[in-house]
């Protein structure tokens, strides 16, 4: 017993095992065996929807897998059979659909050329028009490991934004299926949104990440209520790694907050207020004032936005007395000539100090105001009360100083200032 357990630890130390060395030299063996199958005519015994014997060509594909993982000369060997069977089976019927599928996942697993990869990613993309939602639900799923492979992959490269990528890529293969995999995101079935939604987080790179990011505050609105706490941290991690300026950043953290401001974690408020502190006086302007107008329009449930809102509009308030005017800048298009569409300037009127402060009473007086806003508001009314001292009139000023002392008998501790 003793000398088995030792003959099997060392089995487990070898990078190839006795069983692993016969059965690579079968190679060109099974690779014939399939391409026979490929090739054979009608076969009444063991044809299924018109795929010759399905069963040995999925059990010969998974053992190719095992075989050709990490060697490239047995992956060598089977690389123009996996073309074949990718190319010429028959996807009308569920056999050849097992067996395109067990194909991707050799042909992913192995040591393929790129090509290859591209032709595997093609057939998930065909996958995902499937009518069947379990077929797609594969496809999506397979997708979703091969980004992760290639992120993993190209990380060790440092080259983790694809920018590498060739047209040939696998990767670039994927983002030409993007369009389909959004579309995934309106689907009833939630195990299909969820994947995709997964697979478009993976997708998001520096090329992308306006569009992309987008989508995903589209499908904000429409998810569930537990599951955008996640979606609001997934978002912010986009933005935190792929923004393409400080304005743009700001701008999609303010739309998330009016979405589910209700829904997102501290970390994502702390990081709205961080990044609105960093910025330049203009973007400070720009987010204060942003900020002001959706917290009137909001119906007091988006407490992210009233914890981050508060907290801009005491520290910034100066900023709002004034009018505000953004001219962006003419996008230019792939050839380096100016867009046809044009830029839409952005304009906010200057506010009377008395309704900045109105705003914010009117956020306190609301019964379902949270506690911790209650505070923020508390700390904006003294920031104010300094800030406005040479703007406002003087009922104004005295109002701030009363909202300020109007808590000195709170039960909260915070509360009493």
């Amino acid at each position: 017993m003793q000398n088995r357990e030792e003959y099997e630890d060392e089995d487990d130390e070898d990078e190839e095992s006795p069983a692993r060395v016969a059965f690579l030299k079968l190679v060109p063996s099974l690779t014939k065996l399939l391409r026979n199958l490929l090739n054979v005519g009608y076969s009444p015994d063991h044809e299924i929807g018109g795929v010759s014997d399905p069963f040995l060509q999925v059990q010969i594909l998974t053992l190719l897998r095992l075989l050709g993982t990490n060697n490239e000369k047995a992956s060598e060997e089977m690389n123009d059979v996996l073309s074949q069977v990718a190319t010429s089976t028959e996807t009308s019927k569920n056999a050849g659909n097992a067996i395109l599928y067990e194909a991707v996942q050799t042909i992913m697993a192995v040591e393929s050329d790129d090509g290859l990869r591209v032709l595997a990613v093609n057939i998930l993309g065909r996958f995902l028009l499937n009518r069947d939602n379990n077929i797609r639900y594969v496809a999506l799923n397979t997708l979703s490991r091969c980004v992760v492979d290639a992120v993993d992959d190209s990380d060790d490269e440092e080259a983790a934004e694809g920018d590498t990528d060739g047209p040939k890529s696998a990767s670039s293969a994927l983002q030409r299926h993007r369009s389909t995999i959004v579309d995934c995101l309106k689907d009833p079935d939630i195990s299909i949104r969820m994947r995709a939604l997964e697979l478009i987080y993976h997708l998001v790179n520096a090329q992308n990440v306006r569009d992309l990011t987008g989508e995903l505050l589209n499908y904000l609105v429409l998810c569930p209520r537990e599951h955008r706490r996640d979606m609001c941290t997934r978002v912010l991690r986009v933005v935190e790694r792929f923004s393409p300026d400080d304005r743009w950043r700001v701008d999609t953290l303010i739309t998330m907050l009016t979405i589910a401001g209700r829904e997102c974690s501290p970390d994502v408020q702390a990081a709205t207020i961080v990044y609105i502190g960093r910025s330049t006086e203009d973007l400070r302007a720009y987010a204060t004032h942003k900020l002001l107008k959706a917290i009137r329009d909001d119906d007091g449930s988006q407490r992210g936005l009233l914890v981050v809102g508060v907290w801009c509009i005491g520290e910034y308030g100066d900023l709002l007395l004034q009018d505000y005017t953004y001219h962006p800048t003419p996008s230019v298009g792939p050839d380096g000539t100016p867009a046809d569409d044009e830029p839409v300037s952005i304009s906010f009127m200057a506010i009377e100090p008395a309704d900045v402060v109105i705003t914010v009473e009117n956020v306190t007086k609301k019964h379902s105001c949270p506690i911790e806003v209650k505070e923020r508001a508390l700390t904006c009314f003294a920031k104010l009360s300094d800030r406005f001292a040479d703007y406002a009139e003087t009922e104004t000023l005295d109002k701030l100083h009363k909202l300020v002392k109007a808590n000195r008998s709170s039960h909260s501790l915070e509360m009493q200032l």
